[in-house]
């Protein structure tokens, strides 16, 4: 799952307990936790994705805490980690409401450097982003007595959250903040040429490509240089083996996710002579793009001929 481009959402918690049996997935997250102490970042990270992939409150007091084989944390640091994730109705949230709201995800617009930097800053001072799953505080304080209430005083933890201090300096620093990040954010709105995935497909040399679909499209041509020639060996000795005729249909029979333009497939056939080239376009064409990200960055490699030799091939185009 650290190849997938997919968010850490429903979705994606839907597509892995389809995918894989039970027993695969709570080993893979009892590593994900075990991979951070309670009360580091990384920790509550892991945790609030686990539960917005659909995953339970009561799958994770088992794992972290219940189950002997589990990462066996101590109950009340992590009913308190789990307390202070930024549940809606959460005692003394509604002074940071605003700002909690800069930190929910917003697919349509791309991060940048500087707005993941105002959320470190945010999530340091203590502000949470609002979570995104349908329980409340009182409920979640209810689970968390009915899983981990002989282990460790539950309600006393959550009164802990009810006794807010209306400090002015913090607020005042945090209001700060939010100016700092909304001017940062005014600032860099026009910086990059190719800001969302669906533009990519228009890239011309000299392009300032967003950082965060720059990391995507390298995972992909990653990806196809590496793990996908290992995936398809036997296809691509069938594939070698064949005659023109032969390449054209294989690669054909790959077209199956988006389209691809006369002048793109012209290219294509152009590297005949060049096995591998011709292997690379293969790989590419047989990358599962369904997930919206990958289903653009892959169109854009296989439609844009100096986006494919820029991060396929990675040749040096001279302009």
């Amino acid at each position: 799952m650290r190849l997938s481009l997919q968010n850490a959402d429903e979705e994606r918690g839907l597509f892995m307990r389809q995918q894989f049996h039970p027993s695969v997935i709570e080993q893979y997250h009892m590593t994900q936790f075990q991979a951070y102490q309670i009360g580091m970042m990384g920790f509550s990270t892991v945790l609030r994705e686990f539960l917005h992939q659909g995953f339970s409150l009561a799958e994770a007091c088992r794992i972290c805490v219940l189950d002997p084989a589990g990462c066996q944390y101590d109950a009340a640091a992590f009913a308190e980690c789990v307390l202070q994730l930024g549940w809606s109705d959460a005692p003394g949230l509604g002074g940071n409401k605003r700002l909690a709201e800069l930190l929910e995800p917003r697919r349509e617009i791309p991060e940048t450097v500087y707005s993941m930097l105002g959320k470190v800053i945010l999530n340091v001072a203590g502000v949470r982003e609002p979570m995104r799953i349908d329980l409340s505080y009182s409920e979640v304080v209810d689970l968390l007595e009915e899983q981990l209430g002989e282990r460790c005083d539950v309600k006393a933890l959550a009164g802990q959250g009810a006794v807010f201090e209306e400090s002015g300096q913090k607020n005042a620093f945090l209001e700060k903040v939010k100016l700092i990040m909304d001017e940062m954010e005014q600032k860099s709105a026009h910086v990059y040429d190719i800001d969302n995935v669906e533009g990519l497909i228009g890239w011309s040399w000299g392009d300032r490509i967003h950082p965060g679909i720059l990391e995507k499209l390298n995972q992909v041509s990653a990806y196809v240089a590496g793990e996908g020639r290992q995936r398809y060996r036997e296809e691509l000795e069938r594939f070698h083996a064949g005659d023109r005729w032969k390449k054209e249909r294989m690669l054909i029979s790959r077209c199956r996710y988006y389209y691809i333009h006369k002048n793109a497939w012209d290219y294509i056939l152009s590297l005949k002579d060049r096995p591998d080239r011709m292997e690379l376009v293969y790989l590419l064409l047989s990358v599962k793009a369904e997930e919206y990200s990958v289903h653009h960055i892959c169109k854009a490699l296989a439609n844009n001929e100096g986006l494919f030799r820029t991060f396929i091939l990675k040749e040096e185009l001279l302009h």
